[in-house]
C-alpha cells in the first residue's frame, strides 16, 4: 500500500475543530466531524456525519494523488453499537455525497454501503464470529469493482460494484455517537496489497496461530536455539 493521508502526526488534541476545516475536506451530509481528544466524533449537530478527502485536500502528509484502486483504515475506539464508525473509499463531498462506506453495523456485523445523494444503499453485510470490543483496524479496499472488507488484516467479505470509479478517502460516524470513536486514520493507493499479520479468523472466532508457531520454530532452528 502507497500510504497518503495519515492522522497519526495530525490529529491532535483541537477539542472542536471541524475535521473538514482543518484539513481542506468536505462533509457529508449538513454535519461534519470534529477533531477531539486526539481521536474524531460527531459534531453536536445530531447527524450523521461524514468527510471526505479528496486529491485538492490536505492532511499531514500528501505523497502523489488518488488513484482508482483504494484503502482506508481506522481503529475504533469501543464495542461499537449501531452504525458508530466507518471509513469510506472513492467519496466525494457537497451536493454529490458519493461514496462506498464500511460501517460497524453493531459488535458483529459489517456492512458495505453505496452512498449516493445523500441515500445509503447495502451491498453487503458480513457477521463476524469475534465481536468487536474497540482496538481493532477496520480496513475497506476498493480494487478494480472489487469492495473488500478487513478487520486487523483478516478479510471478512468482499462485493462488487461498478457504480463509482474514482473519488476520495474519508471518515463516518453517527448521531448516536456521543464519543471518540476512533483515531489513527489511513488511506492510500493499493500497490500490490499485502494484508497485516492476522491475529484473529473473524468469520470462524477461531485464532490463526498455527502458521505463526511453525514460523517461530524455523527461525529458532535457523538460529540454532531449537532441535
Amino acid at each position: 500500500m502507497a500510504n497518503i493521508f495519515t492522522d497519526k502526526a495530525v490529529f491532535t488534541d483541537s477539542n472542536g475543530v471541524s475535521v473538514a476545516t482543518k484539513y481542506s475536506g468536505t462533509n457529508l451530509n449538513a454535519g461534519g466531524l470534529e477533531i477531539y481528544g486526539n481521536g474524531f466524533q460527531a459534531a453536536a449537530d445530531g447527524a450523521n456525519d461524514g468527510v471526505v478527502f479528496t486529491n485538492s485536500s490536505s492532511l499531514d502528509t500528501e505523497r502523489g494523488t488518488f488513484g482508482a484502486d483504494q484503502y482506508a483504515q481506522i481503529v475504533i475506539a469501543y464495542a461499537p453499537v449501531s452504525y458508530d464508525v466507518g471509513v469510506i473509499v472513492r467519496g466525494t463531498g457537497g451536493a454529490s455525497d458519493l461514496g462506498y462506506l464500511l460501517v460497524t453495523a453493531s459488535d458483529s456485523i459489517l456492512q458495505i454501503f453505496l452512498i449516493v445523494s445523500g441515500g445509503f444503499y447495502a451491498l453487503a453485510t458480513f457477521a463476524l464470529g469475534v465481536g468487536l470490543s474497540g482496538g481493532e483496524t477496520l480496513m475497506l479496499t476498493a480494487k478494480g469493482t472489487t469492495l473488500e472488507a478487513y478487520v486487523d488484516g483478516a478479510s471478512v467479505g468482499s462485493t462488487t460494484n461498478a457504480t463509482l470509479a474514482t473519488g476520495g478517502v474519508g471518515l463516518y460516524c453517527s448521531k448516536k455517537a456521543s464519543a471518540v470513536v476512533g483515531d489513527n486514520f489511513e488511506a492510500g493507493n493499493l500497490t500490490a496489497f499485502i494484508p497485516p499479520p492476522i491475529s484473529w479468523d473473524y468469520q470462524s472466532g477461531r485464532r490463526a496461530r498455527a502458521k505463526a508457531k511453525r514460523t517461530e520454530r524455523l527461525i529458532r532452528i535457523t538460529s540454532g536455539e531449537g532441535g
